[in-house]
């Protein structure tokens, strides 16, 4: 018995019936047994708990045991774990086993210490401390708590680690043409100087709207304005109606009448022309009769009759040369025009006979000098010596003297007797009206210290001698100044006929306000045309530069705006600054390119 097979090979297994309740079976021939050590139970079939706590020896120790089917359990204090109760190692696994976030841990009997990272507290270093508490953050900044350190989301228009700090928003000077910028809270206001306008002061300021001149086309300047007048008109505003007659054009007291750009003169009675420079010749119409000599004076004239037979105003009455009987030996008188008289002889006396002489008083052969010329007699002839301005067989001709006109500067030639006269045109004088006149001795009109200068025709003022003032006299106060000429500080240079401006880097254009990209841009920077403006834009936070050409060295070692802080772990490295950059020298057991590895 105990085997079973074909031939009886196989001992029976009596443990596949599972016949113990705990522990280990062990079949043997025709039998079993259970192995209970370990399982706290007892008996054939280990099916009987086993009370440890009833044991002579407490097997928990000092503590309070608690027995339950197959066991016991200690209750172990803290720090104490297991049945018996053993010290429980809090530090594994290592280096931190409990102990949070990268701490230290130190293991004790019965309890262990966590050496806390910067930033962490609590007994197993669990909790972040908050270093947004107390706020450090300024002017209503967003405090982020990070890891031993904070962030501060700072309001728009601050900068620095604690938002300490108004950014400027003038830094780059958006403002334009000399305006002034005043920084403000997350903003800024441009101060324009006189003339422009806008948020940057980019707009000139339209002077000419509205229209301030009274007539005349009104020129928009800078801070000013410009009344280009009509002719006839000066001032400021074109208000003034140019009085020209104040030169006193007019001559020989003729009247003046002011007019838009132009006078009339009334002239007085004799004078014609226009200024009445010219005597009106009262002899052109010939109102002398019988050859008469007519001599033209002020709107009259008078007739010379002499040896014309005639007398009166106009030589129009006949003379009786016979009134005086003049005829002696008994001749008869006879009168005659032009000739005084001829006597008839009654006796045939050669004395007496045919004509007295060639330049005799009577006979056939009478002869005559006109126009007090001298007769010479002669053998049955006669000659006449004839006055200064007339010529002729008998002086009976007067020459034109304005013959070639020997008057100059476009003067006027009165014919005379054996002369001539010139009529001057303003500004001349001389007997042929040679000489000019400078009109400023008789006709300055310049007020508030101009200066006169004559120019042939008429004067002028030249108001550079009367500082703040300006018109036709030098008599309009000037009301505005104009700004420099050359603009962003550009140096001016007065030349001949104009000017020259010597413009700054960045800057070029007749009056340099034209920006353009040189080479003005300095490591590696950006330049960029904003307006009238230029600026460079700085790689700050990569390459380490700042300033208006990038070319000053931003010490990341020493700012205190945390946007620019240098990443050098504190505590564990000195920040070293370097041109452009900053390098992080390690204190001792530290390692890495910020000294954030513990070696």
């Amino acid at each position: 018995s105990g085997y079973t097979g074909l031939i009886c090979e196989t001992m029976i297994d009596l443990c596949r019936t599972q016949p113990c309740d705990f522990g280990v079976c062990h079949s043997g021939l025709n039998s079993y047994t259970c192995d209970c050590t370990g399982t706290g139970y007892k008996g054939t079939t280990c099916s009987e708990d086993i009370n440890e706590c009833q044991n002579s020896t407490n097997p928990c120790g000092n503590v309070e045991c608690y027995n339950h089917p197959g066991g016991f359990t200690c209750n172990c204090p803290a720090g104490y774990d297991g049945s018996p109760c053993v010290d429980i190692d809090e530090c594994q696994p290592a280096p931190s086993g409990r102990c949070q976030h990268g701490a230290t841990c130190t293991n004790l009997v019965g309890s262990h210490v966590c050496h806390c990272l910067s930033g962490f507290t609590g007994r197993d270093c669990e909790v972040n401390i908050n270093e947004c508490d107390p706020d450090p953050c300024l002017n209503n900044a967003i405090c982020l708590d990070g890891v031993d350190t904070y962030k501060c989301l700072c309001a728009l228009g601050y900068s620095g680690s604690k938002c300490e700090t108004n950014i400027d928003e003038c830094v780059g000077n958006q403002c334009q043409n000399g305006a002034t910028c005043v920084d403000l809270v997350n903003g800024y206001r441009c101060d324009c100087v006189p003339g422009w306008t806008g948020d940057r002061c980019q707009t000139n300021i339209n002077e000419c709207d509205p229209d301030p001149c009274k007539i005349g086309k009104c020129e928009d300047r800078l801070n000013e304005f410009f009344c280009a007048c009509p002719a006839g008109y000066t001032g400021e505003l074109c208000q003034i109606d140019i009085d020209e007659c104040l030169p006193r054009p007019c001559q020989n007291n003729a009247t003046c009448t002011d007019q838009v750009n132009g006078y009339t003169c009334t002239c007085q009675p004799g004078w014609t022309g226009e200024n009445c420079e010219v005597d009106i010749d009262d002899c052109q119409s010939n109102p002398c009769l019988h050859k008469g000599v007519c001599k033209d004076g002020i709107n009259s004239f008078s007739c010379n009759c002499t040896d014309t037979g005639f007398e009166g105003a106009t030589c129009e009455i006949n003379i009786d040369d016979c009134a005086m009987d003049p005829c002696a030996n008994g001749g008869t008188c006879q009168d005659r025009v032009k000739v005084r008289r001829r006597c008839q002889n009654v006796l045939e006396i050669s004395n007496f006979g045919g004509e007295l002489a060639q330049c005799g008083v009577g006979g056939p052969g009478y002869r005559y000098c006109g126009n007090g010329g001298r007769c010479l007699d002669q053998w049955n002839a006669f000659a006449c010596q004839c006055r200064n301005g007339f010529e002729g067989e008998q002086c009976e001709t007067n020459p034109d003297n304005c013959v070639g006109n020997a008057c100059l500067n476009q003067a006027t030639c009165l014919d005379g007797e054996g002369e001539f006269t010139c009529l001057c045109r303003p500004g001349f004088t001389g007997d042929r009206c040679q000489t000019p006149l400078d009109r400023c001795l008789t006709e300055d009109l310049c007020q508030n210290g101009g200066l006169c200068q004559d120019r042939g025709y008429d004067t002028a003022c030249n108001c550079s001698s009367a500082p703040g003032f300006t018109g036709w006299y030098c008599n309009v106060t000037v009301s505005h100044r104009s700004p420099p000429i050359c603009q962003n500080d550009g140096a001016c240079t007065n030349k001949e006929g104009g000017f020259d401006c010597n413009c700054t880097l960045g800057y070029r254009g007749v009056t340099c306000d034209e920006p353009f990209c040189d080479t003005q841009c300095l490591t590696g920077s950006t330049c960029q045309i904003v307006g009238k403006k230029w600026f460079c834009l700085c790689p700050e936070y990569v390459e380490g530069w700042q300033g208006k050409n990038c070319s000053d060295d931003l010490d990341e070692c020493n700012t205190q705006d945390v946007t620019q802080k240098n990443k050098c772990v504190a505590g564990q490295s000195v920040c070293s600054n370097t041109l452009g950059s900053y390098e992080c020298d390690c204190l001792p057991g530290y390692m890495g390119t910020y000294c954030g590895t513990d070696i």
